[in-house]
């Protein structure tokens, strides 16, 4: 029986997509609750403003915020949840994505360590220690390293 799960599993969603209500979606009606993975960072500097308007626009809507899984995609596959709010570096290319913004990453650093120059050049940056941070059960990289990582770093 567990062999026949991942088939039966999809032969479900499948017919839960054909039997979904393809009629416009209307914010102001809606009653729904849609899943969400998103990073900590999304959450502050896109979400939160987000909410605000949803708050006004759809008042039913409502959301179940999760913090970012080993499988994400697996999850948006399975129908577990609705939408994924993440760096690429996270996904992959199976579901369709559209980028929402595009940010810069900066080095913060305590305005009293000698340490930091006021012009601070890779060279330095990369000869100091860091504070770094992993996520999920497989540990997966900040973007900071991710990105040094991507270019042998």
């Amino acid at each position: 029986a567990a062999a026949f799960a991942p088939a039966f599993r999809d032969a479900l969603q499948h017919i839960q997509c054909s039997i979904i209500s393809s009629d416009p979606f209307d914010p102001a009606r809606a009653d729904r609750l849609f899943r969400i993975i998103l990073s900590d960072f999304v959450t502050l500097v896109f979400f939160e403003k987000l909410v605000e308007r949803i708050a006004r626009e759809a008042p039913a809507v409502s959301f179940e915020l999760l913090p970012v899984d080993d499988s994400p995609d697996e999850l948006l596959r399975r129908g577990d949840v609705d939408f994924l709010i993440l760096p690429d570096m996270f996904t992959s290319s199976v579901h369709s994505s559209v980028p929402l913004f595009d940010e810069k990453l900066v080095c913060v650093g305590c305005p009293t360590n000698k340490q930091l120059p006021q012009q601070l050049t890779f060279e330095r940056y990369m000869s100091m220690r860091h504070v770094a941070v992993r996520f999920g059960r497989t540990m997966k990289p900040s973007i900071g390293e991710w990105f040094l990582l991507e270019h042998g770093l």
